[in-house]
C-alpha cells in the first residue's frame, strides 16, 4: 500500500491560499511500501486467487474507494521483491545509527 504523499500539503494549501502563496516543496520522499501481505513462493490455494482478485478489485467498489481514503493508500497491486527495497533501506540505515550509537554493540 502507498501513502497519499501529498494530501496533507495540497489540504493545507486549499485551506489557506497563504501557504500555497509562501510555501513550495523542494524535497519529498520516494514512494515507499507501508504494508503489504507476502505468499510463500510455492503456496498454491484457491484462497490466494480469492485474495488476489479482491485487493485488485477494490479501487472499483465504494467501499473500497471508501478504504483507502480512510486509511489514506492510493495502489494496491501484485508486486515482487524489489518493491521492498525503499522500506529495507531504511530499515537498515536506522540499524547502523543505533549500532553507532551504541558503539557497535546490538
Amino acid at each position: 500500500m502507498l501513502p497519499h504523499l501529498e494530501t496533507g500539503f495540497d489540504t493545507m494549501c486549499e485551506l489557506n491560499p497563504q501557504v500555497a502563496k509562501d510555501l513550495k516543496v523542494i524535497a519529498s520522499s520516494p514512494l515507499l511500501v507501508v504494508s503489504f501481505y507476502i505468499f510463500r513462493k510455492n503456496y498454491q490455494s484457491p484462497n490466494r486467487e480469492k485474495l488476489i482478485k479482491a485487493i485488485m478489485n477494490l479501487p472499483g467498489t465504494v467501499a473500497g474507494r471508501q478504504l483507502m481514503t480512510l486509511f489514506q493508500f492510493d495502489d494496491l497491486g501484485v508486486r515482487d521483491a524489489g518493491c521492498l527495497a525503499g522500506a529495507l533501506s531504511i530499515l537498515e540505515t536506522a540499524d547502523r545509527a543505533a549500532q553507532a550509537s551504541h558503539g557497535g554493540k546490538g
